[in-house]
């Protein structure tokens, strides 16, 4: 470069000012070229970010006669253009901005001879050893001299995908923006190429460093990302704590991943990597911190959005004239281990496994080139040596998920074909490209050659409808990977996907489970490999896709979608266990075609998901997929799923057009009650029959049921036993049940009624028109008490095990109640009930002298005593 003065410089940017327009800024940005910040002579920096380029000047004053200082107009104009996040970023709420959550990575001291040596001299595992990173420095000790006492003035700064290069100078330039740089008078997008003699930092990937003639550098630095736990634990705490966050639940998820961290996890080595900080926090807000009613997102959009932002207009190797797409590469050689992977229930590879993936394609020199820049550069950021003990030299996955991710995609793209789809793919291709001219040929060869090889020429004008054909079984293969996938029989008893991915990120608490190393690789479940391929074929996703390079037309989508809906439908009419159906759900709800999952849905005549634990993002996925059928479910079951008002809200337009709800055992309170009120006094509500037992809905709770049982016109029964109504919610529900129109059955045992408040209660079913049987079993009731509700008339009051001298019609009713809910009672109280329903057995056996009578309750008293025998063992 040639030297000049400040006075020479400063009228060169003058002339230049009018060329750089944002326009041609932002075109600079889309090319992706190095990365490099540069300074001028005993200045310190400028900075280059990925086909941006700022020159730091020292010593350029704004003239006093000017009113506006025209370096603080620029600092505002460009503190404005790095301020603006990508769309990837802003869901994480209004108030989010990188200077609120960076973390500086670490950055080491390295040497030409271990920067430039030999890829022969390095094995696998030596590449993917995580730097120690003994020699840190900071990035105003880059320009300082060398050891040797020699000034530095061209600094490299070189790290593999995902270290942190980009956002790292995006911080630095927005430092001096806001005046956190004082070293720094100016910063401005140029061009290197005509600046006078100047102080360069390039940074670039290690396959990049041997293009750079080393007698222009100074210095080399690696980038080493968060390879301190300590700085994972910050950068999560900062992204994760923003002011827009759930305090207490952002406190307890920092406590649960940061005990995750420190046992040195998988997920700590792959935080290595601040990229992979950027995902585990953008999965954990998706899992706790979606909305309804706020802007759809996917966990298959989350993988394909961070890959967009890593690699996006990415090409392997610039040099290579297949100016192959890094994407692609990693799609077809990275996603064909995985795929492998996942057919054999395996997580951990060999060198061999690698080995036989990657040297599919070497055919060429050019091959082996692609492949050694693939393996410097991006090899790290996929795949990372085991941390379990006595599998070290085996590799795994960054992010567990990432394997089934790569595994759809390869599947999706069609990548795994077989030999004759291959062939035929190619020879159709060559003749659709010589057209016209391939004809010429064969009509002038066929006057030459025996008829026989002649017509085997002439096959060749049939390789483009051979090869539709072909095509078309070849994404008949991809929708029954995808059902067969889905429906796996080992997987039945896995919990959902969405837990196996918090339990991931967040840990396990408690003992493992299974100790087993091999055992438990076996039982590998890849639920999400199917769930991805849905989520790769939806609009958006393979829109991003494109701009990765990995582009599905949209005719393959549709021949895809259509055969895999004819699969779906036959599978879907099975009866799923409910973590299974949760998957199939979220399945639908990956996949973003309203009018495909509607047609399947239809078909669901129950929704049974109990005891899966219904999160925010759960439940709206099922509102978001159940919503889109007009055909209501017979059933919804979701007992002991730990809703909260939050949830009934979210599910309610599901739920009002259910005829039969089960929310038992929820721990449902009366702010639950306002939800389902809102349910039952809805225009369209079809509830017919509503279970809330064992929730503690109190009075209040009674209160507001009350007021939803009188203004409904749809419920014919509904039980409320062991929800605390006390007498207060008895007198309550009496006062207003004249006003129900069609309630015909009401549960109400176990509630600590006593005589008064039953009776009450009881003369007021006695006088319903519809109402046929009331149960008040269990409650605090005398024996004159008992005996006064068994005289009512008109309806049937069930207090006891007994009628009379007899045993009561309905004590198998009873006990079946008591059966299904006597876990969650206190046993201590059950018991006494029973003991007194025990007595009074006894003692109607002993004044009956009717021996079929005798026999009844006799039988009856076996049971009772068998189920209080198994209560007080604890095995109820």
């Amino acid at each position: 470069m040639q030297c000049c003065s400040s006075e020479a410089l400063f009228g060169a940017l003058g002339r230049w000012k009018i060329k750089l327009s944002v326009k041609e800024v932002s075109r600079l940005h889309q090319k992706r070229a190095y990365h490099s910040v540069i300074s001028r002579n005993r200045s310190h920096l400028s900075v280059l970010s990925r086909g941006q380029q700022f020159c730091c000047l020292q010593g350029w004053r704004a003239s006093g006669s000017i009113a506006v200082d025209p370096i603080q107009q620029h600092r505002l104009r460009l503190s404005d253009w790095f301020s603006r996040l990508p769309s990837e970023e802003q869901h994480f709420g209004p108030s989010f901005s990188l200077d609120s959550i960076h973390v500086d990575p670490v950055i080491r001291e390295s040497c030409l001879e271990e920067t430039l040596r030999p890829l022969t001299d390095l094995t696998l595992q030596s590449q993917l050893q995580s730097p120690t990173c003994s020699q840190n420095v900071s990035i105003t000790q880059l320009f300082q001299p060398n050891s040797s006492g020699q000034p530095v003035r061209n600094v490299v700064l070189y790290g593999t995908v995902g270290t942190g290069k980009s956002t790292f100078i995006r911080k630095l330039v927005l430092d001096w923006c806001h005046g956190r740089r004082h070293e720094f008078h100016l910063i401005i997008p140029l061009s290197c190429e005509d600046l006078s003699e100047a102080s360069v930092l390039v940074t670039t990937r290690p396959s990049a460093i041997r293009r750079i003639p080393g007698k222009y550098v100074g210095r080399y630095a690696e980038i080493c990302g968060f390879s301190d736990t300590e700085l994972q634990k910050m950068y999560f705490h900062l992204r994760l704590g923003h002011k827009d966050a759930d305090v207490r639940e952002t406190e307890n998820l920092l406590e649960m991943l940061n005990r995750n961290l420190e046992h040195h996890s998988q997920l700590s080595a792959a935080c290595f990597l601040p990229s992979y900080c950027w995902l585990t926090c953008a999965t954990l807000h998706l899992l706790y911190y979606t909305k309804p009613g706020g802007p759809v997102r996917t966990l298959t959009g989350i993988y394909t959005s961070f890959l967009r932002l890593n690699f996006a207009g990415e090409v392997l190797d610039i040099t290579h004239p297949s100016k192959i797409s890094l994407m692609l590469y990693v799609a077809r050689f990275v996603g064909k281990l995985a795929y492998e992977g996942c057919r054999a229930r395996q997580t951990r590879f060999s060198e061999a496994d690698l080995n036989r993936c990657f040297n599919v394609a070497l055919n060429s020199e050019e091959d082996t080139n692609l492949l050694s820049v693939f393996r410097t550069d991006t090899f790290h950021f996929f795949l990372t040596p085991s941390i379990k003990p006595g599998h070290e030299t085996t590799f795994v996955f960054t992010i567990p998920a990432m394997q089934e991710y790569l595994a759809a995609l390869y599947v999706v793209l069609g990548e795994n074909k077989t030999t004759l789809q291959r062939v035929g793919r190619e020879v159709s291709e060559v003749i659709s490209k010589a057209g016209e001219d391939v004809v010429a040929v064969v009509n002038v060869l066929s006057k030459f050659l025996p008829l026989r090889i002649f017509a085997l020429f002439n096959l060749l004008r049939v390789v483009p409808r051979l090869y539709g054909k072909v095509s078309g079984q070849s994404r008949e293969n991809i929708a029954q990977t995808m059902t067969s996938e889905m429906f796996r029989e080992e997987d039945a008893f896995n919990d959902d996907v969405l837990d196996q991915i918090n339990s991931s990120i967040l840990g396990v608490e408690g003992p493992s489970q299974n100790t087993d190393e091999d055992v438990f690789g076996k039982q590998e479940a890849f639920e999400l490999f199917p769930i991805f391929m849905a989520g790769l074929l939806s609009r958006q996703n393979r829109a991003m896709l494109d701009q990765l390079g990995c582009s599905i037309m949209n005719t393959s989508a549709f021949e895809i979608t259509r055969a895999l809906k004819k699969h779906l439908l036959r599978c879907s009419l099975r009866r799923l266990p409910s973590s299974e159906l949760m998957d199939f759900l979220f399945f639908l709800y990956e996949f973003q075609n309203e009018a495909f999952t509607a047609g399947l849905v239809s078909s669901l005549r129950d929704l049974d998901l109990s005891t899966v634990r219904m999160t925010p993002l759960k439940c709206t996925v099922v509102s978001s997929v159940m919503s889109g059928s007009g055909k209501p479910v017979v059933e919804a079951n979701f007992s002991s799923c730990d809703l909260d008002p939050d949830a009934i809200r979210v599910l309610s337009p599901v739920l009002r057009r259910c005829q039969s709800i089960n929310l038992q055992m929820n721990s449902l309170g009366p702010d639950s009650c306002k939800e389902i009120k809102d349910i039952l006094l809805h225009p369209d509500c079809s509830v017919t029959n509503l279970r809330l037992c064992n929730n503690p809905l109190t009075s209040e709770g009674g209160r507001l049921m009350a007021e939803a049982v009188a203004g409904n016109s749809s419920l014919t029964h509904l039980s409320l036993l062991h929800t605390d109504l006390g007498d207060e919610g008895a007198e309550i529900l009496a006062s207003q049940l004249g006003k129900s129109t069609r309630l015909q059955e009401l549960n109400l045992a176990y509630n600590g009624i006593h005589d008064q408040a039953a009776l009450r209660l009881g003369e007021e079913a006695a006088r319903h028109p519809t109402l046929d049987r009331v149960h008040l079993y269990f409650n605090e009731l005398s024996d004159s008490g008992l005996r006064s509700l068994q005289s009512l008339g008109g309806v049937r009051i069930l207090v006891s095990l007994t009628e009379g001298a007899d045993a009561s019609r309905h004590w198998s009713l009873i006990l079946r109640e008591l059966r299904a809910n006597a876990g969650g009672w206190d046993h201590e109280r059950i018991s006494s009930h029973l003991t007194l329903l025990l007595r009074d057995l006894q003692s109607s056996r002993a004044l009956t002298g009717n021996l079929l009578r005798k026999a009844r309750l006799f039988r009856v008293e076996t049971e009772v005593k068998r189920m209080l025998s198994r209560i007080q063992q604890g095995q109820l």
